[in-house]
């Protein structure tokens, strides 16, 4: 814990200090070779890093969608764990995955976005040295000094691309009045095989289940510590079919088969 909070507080103190060391770097006496920004006829190449679990992956799609629409030509990067990429690889947002190791050295990017990153892929952008890098904890510091209070990870997120966005960060943020968040066109399309939705949807059928009024539970964690217990989920699922009458769907992985029929 202490080590994870040691990085945060570097890596926030990085994010900060960056603009300002960029700088200083682009000066004639600290010119380097090949640290030089993006120039006519070179596409923006954009590095994403989110070395996190599922749930949190799903919180970075608006991202990844965000960037492709404002920056259709761009080379779009995603350094994450193993088990995001078949998943991923379908949507078309990302060119190339890189799972595990840090990417190759040859491979050199202008922004770095860190939405949840660790030691090595820290040091990884100290090396490198991007024309611009972002990350979660600058931002949490900013607001943190400023008294605000804290973003969702969703808001989080695309505030780390901002300078990506050109502008429209506020529209893709804002609420309307009714509640509904203003999302990048196709925020919700998660789609692969052929036709996953009819599939499900005759699922569903085949279960009895009323479209439209179902709710669908993961219970399981692939951390220990992050798990509800199962007679919290067994309560929140009774409570939501006895007051709302909604019919309840858990999902869940082979392993986890034994924890949803108790």
């Amino acid at each position: 814990m202490r080590n994870e909070r040691l990085y945060f507080v570097v890596s926030a103190l990085a994010g900060v200090l960056w603009g300002l060391a960029s700088w200083i770097r682009r000066l004639p006496t600290w010119r380097r070779r090949g640290q030089k920004g993006a120039s006519a006829g070179v596409s923006t190449r954009i590095l994403v890093i989110r070395m996190d679990e599922l749930g949190d992956m799903v919180t970075t799609l608006p991202l990844l969608i965000a960037i492709r629409q404002e920056n259709p030509f761009a080379v779009v990067d995603l350094w994450c764990k193993p088990l995001h990429k078949d998943w991923l690889a379908p949507q078309g947002l990302v060119n190339t995955f890189w799972t595990g190791d840090a990417p190759a050295p040859k491979e050199r990017y202008h922004w770095v976005l860190e939405c949840r990153g660790n030691w090595q892929t820290l040091l990884y952008a100290l090396r490198t040295w991007p024309q611009g890098r972002r990350d979660r904890g600058s931002i949490r510091l900013w607001r943190r000094l400023r008294g605000q209070a804290q973003l969702h990870e969703w808001d989080i997120n695309l505030r780390i691309a901002a300078p990506l966005l050109h502008g429209r960060i506020e529209a893709i943020t804002r609420f309307k009045t009714k509640g509904q968040p203003e999302t990048p066109e196709g925020s919700g399309a998660l789609l692969h095989g052929d036709d996953p939705q009819a599939l499900a949807e005759i699922n569903l059928f085949k279960q009895r289940l009323d479209l439209g009024k179902y709710v669908v539970f993961h219970a399981g964690a692939r951390k220990l510590l992050r798990r509800w217990s199962l007679q919290g989920w067994a309560d929140l699922a009774q409570r939501l079919h006895e007051e709302f009458h909604l019919d309840i769907v858990f999902v869940g992985t082979p392993e986890e088969r034994m924890d949803v029929d108790r």
